[in-house]
């Protein structure tokens, strides 16, 4: 059988947005943001998820492309 091949696409707005706000209910706090550790988010993908390569979408920058490996 055929090993398969899994990439991770990543929009990093969305990534920052969604772990990095505090999020509240009213008055209550619901959910305490925090920072992301890529180095962590990395090994995670790749434990869990078998990610063999993951991009994380930054947006367009003509000179590299829209693309960063990490």
């Amino acid at each position: 059988m055929k090993e398969e091949i899994v990439y991770a696409f990543i929009d990093s707005q969305n990534l920052n947005l969604g772990t990095s706000k505090d999020l509240y209910r009213g008055k209550k706090l619901i959910y305490k943001g925090w920072k992301l550790d890529f180095n962590k988010f990395r090994r995670y993908l790749t434990d869990k998820f078998k990610v063999r390569k993951a991009f994380l979408f930054i947006g367009y920058i003509k000179k590299i492309g829209s693309f960063i490996n990490i």
